[in-house]
């Protein structure tokens, strides 16, 4: 019930969006005022994903867990925005409002919350079983990490005046090391 109740408040803040109102402003103002668009669509898919998270039917599962990746990829997605400096994808230019660092970070640990809030099925379920597709899934599982990193090393080089083909070799290396290394 409470997973419903977020939709709606979430449907409530993306439809402030779509035309002016100011009976409906003038709501928002009472309640504290207005969620970025961002914030209010990623809170649409994480109160969906968790009111599917309990769902009698498998298609009805599935979606659940869709949304909660979903959620998970766009929060992910606007965190590396940040660390590119790239305000297009977490501002929204047409308003003045843009969803904050801390609101993406505490939103990208919810979906994460959700996905493992039924850790046996589902996509989690995939990386936490014992069969060769369960290792290479937990092994690959760095690997998305290594290009905001790869990006860093190579910001701070260029700062620190390194020539690019000594920082690549030495970026070569790391990554070798870190992924690919026997545990």
């Amino acid at each position: 019930m409470l997973a419903l109740g977020g939709v709606l408040l979430s449907v409530l803040m993306l439809s402030t969006y779509l035309g002016e109102s100011s009976r409906r402003d003038a709501l928002l103002q009472q309640l504290g005022g207005r969620t970025s668009p961002q914030s209010s669509a990623l809170l649409l898919l994480l109160g969906l994903a968790l009111a599917l998270r309990d769902a009698r039917g498998r298609w009805a599962r599935r979606v659940g867990q869709g949304l909660a990746l979903g959620a998970l990829f766009l929060s992910f997605s606007v965190l590396v925005a940040y660390s590119f400096q790239e305000p297009r994808v977490y501002w929204f230019a047409g308003r003045g409002v843009g969803i904050a660092l801390h609101s993406t970070v505490g939103l990208l640990l919810l979906s994460l919350g959700a996905l493992l809030l039924r850790p046996e099925r589902g996509a989690v379920g995939a990386f936490l079983h014992a069969n060769a597709g369960g290792i290479m899934a937990r092994r690959l599982l760095p690997a998305l990490l290594v290009p905001c990193w790869a990006h860093r090393v190579l910001l701070r080089s260029a700062v620190q005046g390194v020539s690019a083909r000594d920082e690549a070799a030495h970026l070569v290396e790391e990554i070798a090391r870190k992924v690919a290394a026997p545990r």
